[in-house]
Formats: C-alpha cells, structure tokens, sequence
C-alpha cells in the first residue's frame, strides 16, 4: 500500500514535512475546541484503487454538505478532484501559516468556506 511519502513524493511535492503537517493537525484540534467544530484529523479518502490519501483534516459542516478536506497548498491540483467526487470541498493551505492557532486566522477561513451544516451557524460566523 502506498503511503503519504509515496505519493508527495510521486506528485513532486514532498516539500511539506510531517512536523508542519503535525502542528497543523494539532492546531486544528484547539480550533476545533475553541470554536465548538466537528474536526477529523489527520483524514483519507480511498483514491480509485482503494488506496487512502491522506488530508490533513475534515472540517464538517464547511465548504460542502459533507465538509472540507484539507491539504497543503501544493497538493491542492492533485486532490481536488478526488475530494469532490467524495463529496467534499478541498481547501489548500499554507502549512506555514496554520502551525499555529490563530483565532482570527482560523475563523477568517471557516467564514470563507461558508457554513453548510444543517441549522444555525455557531455563534461566531
């Protein structure tokens, strides 16, 4: 089975390392506490083989019925499509830029991403 390293490595884009993409995790589970959030992280989807890719997280309820899969900004072309055809919005990020939880950050990009979820929005949207 083919593992994330296989696949950055095949894409080209083995840049993001797992530290950055361990502190993002990490920030995205105090957001998900801050903000009262349903977050899965680190997240996969089954590609058309069966094999998972990995996200860095689903962020439910934004950005799509089923929610937002999560990546690095340079894998962002290659997953798209496959995050869709799953039902998902696929958001690239900057690893740099969401090390670290950042409130104004974070809330910024959930509002970019839009509500989706079914009832009232938090508090804070």
């Amino acid at each position: 089975m083919r593992n994330r390293r296989y696949y950055l490595e095949q894409m080209g884009e083995a840049s993001a390392t797992s530290s950055d993409e361990h502190r993002v995790v990490e920030a995205w589970h105090v957001a998900a506490l801050d903000l009262h959030l349903n977050v899965r992280a680190p997240f996969a989807l089954p590609d058309a083989d069966g094999t998972p890719i990995r996200f860095i997280a689903l962020i439910e309820h934004f950005g799509s019925r089923l929610g937002t899969v999560v990546c690095a900004f340079t894998e962002w072309q290659s997953v798209r499509r496959l995050a869709e055809g799953h039902g998902y919005f696929a958001s690239g990020i900057n690893l740099t830029q969401y090390r670290v939880y950042d409130r104004g950050l974070f809330v910024e990009t959930l509002r970019d991403w839009s509500w989706r979820g079914v009832g009232p929005a938090p508090d804070w949207y």
